[in-house]
Formats: C-alpha cells, sequence, structure tokens
C-alpha cells in the first residue's frame, strides 16, 4: 500500500493549516515509530488549539517537507529491532477512536497507508517477539544436533576402525588355522614316509641277515 502512495499526497498535508485531531494524533504515532525528538509546544494559541503537542508541526518540517524521504524511511524501516518501550507507548495511541482506520479514511488517503503501515510494524514486532524465542531455540537445537552429529560420525570413524582391525585379525586367524591344517598334513605325510622308510629299513636288514647267511654257507661249501 506504501507503494502506491502518490507523493503528491503528502504535499497536500504538508499545505494543511489547521489539522483534524486524527491528522494529529496519526502523526504523533508516526514521529514517535519514526523517533523523532520530542517536539516543543506551539506558542501560538491557535497552533496549539489544533497542535496541542506540536506533532504536526514536527512531521511538516522533518517528515513531509521530504516526502520521497518520508516513503523510503518506512519502506526501509528496521522493523527487526524495535524497542519493546515503544511499541508499548504507540500501541495504545493507534487504539484511539481519532485514529480508527474510518476516521483515518476520511482525514487523508496518505494517513490511511501510514496507519496500515504502523499496525503493520507493531504486529510484526508482537509475532516476532514470539517467532524470536522459537529461532532461537531452533537454533541451539541445530547446533546440539551438529556436535551430536560430529560426535556420531567421530564414533562411527572409531568403530570402522574396530571394525577393520577385527576383519584383518578374522583373516589373520584364518590364514593361521589353514596353515595349521597344512603343517598338520606335512606332518601326517612326513609320519607316513618315516614309517615306509623303517619298513624298508628293517626289510633290508632282513635281506642282509638273509644275504649274510647265503654266503656263510657257499664258503662252507667250497672249503668241502
Amino acid at each position: 500500500q506504501l507503494r502506491a502512495l502518490e507523493v503528491n499526497d503528502f504535499y497536500e498535508l504538508k499545505s494543511t493549516l489547521t489539522p483534524t485531531m486524527t491528522m494529529v494524533k496519526m502523526f504523533e504515532i508516526t514521529c514517535l515509530m519514526m523517533k523523532k525528538p520530542k517536539p516543543k509546544k506551539p506558542n501560538d494559541p491557535k497552533k496549539a488549539e489544533s497542535d496541542p503537542d506540536g506533532f504536526f508541526d514536527l512531521s511538516k518540517k522533518t517528515l513531509l517537507n521530504n516526502p520521497k524521504e518520508f516513503l523510503a524511511s518506512m519502506l526501509n524501516y528496521d522493523k527487526d529491532n524495535i524497542p519493546d518501550q515503544l511499541i508499548s507507548k504507540v500501541k495504545p495511541l493507534i487504539e484511539k477512536e481519532e485514529v480508527k482506520i474510518e476516521n483515518v479514511r476520511k482525514a487523508s488517503k496518505a494517513l490511511v497507508a501510514v496507519h496500515v503501515w504502523c499496525n503493520a510494524m507493531i504486529t510484526y514486532h508482537e509475532v516476532l517477539k514470539i517467532v524470536n524465542p522459537k529461532r532461537e531455540l531452533a537454533a541451539e537445537m541445530g547446533a546440539k544436533l551438529e556436535k551430536v552429529r560430529q560426535n556420531l560420525a567421530e564414533k562411527r570413524a572409531i568403530l570402522k576402525e574396530v571394525n577393520d582391525k577385527i576383519a584383518h585379525l578374522e583373516n589373520e586367524f584364518k590364514r593361521m588355522i589353514q596353515k595349521e591344517k597344512d603343517l598338520n598334513q606335512e606332518i601326517s605325510d612326513c609320519k607316513k614316509k618315516l614309517e615306509r622308510a623303517e619298513k624298508l629299513i628293517t626289510g633290508l636288514e632282513s635281506e642282509k641277515l638273509r644275504w649274510i647267511d647265503t654266503v656263510k654257507h657257499l664258503g662252507e661249501r667250497k672249503d668241502l
């Protein structure tokens, strides 16, 4: 709604000599939102009658003197950092009868947009008060979750290292078992070879004795 405003609408407000109470109260709210310094009360009795606290005069000097800049300041307002005390001061003012939207609409087209903007800033601040703690909690939980993830990643790395060692030991164990089987087989083969060798040696011993006996008999026959 602010972007649809015509700058001329604000120039018309600036040319107003005797503002209505609605205009004065709306600009009091606007000056507070824009953190303008507290105005001086007018000395002129005629001005004091329509603008008792001087807010309309202050607006003409600091806001309506440059409507483009005024619009830009509303569009670029730092809505994320509105002080609580400012909202506490402004909210009761914008709820008054003089600044109800139907009265503002009668007073000025430009002020309708300003009224909507002020209400939007108040609503945004109140919503932010609910959302910000949730954002902070979400950020805190996110940080904790990241730590858990990092810790889990470290534990998984340690577990992988342990599993790798176990796998290596299992492979080594299987290799040693196979080696033991191979050695047992070699021992068994050697025993069988040894048994055959012993049998062969025993057989040769018997053959040796038989040959000795044969040679002896042949010698005896020769002597005869």
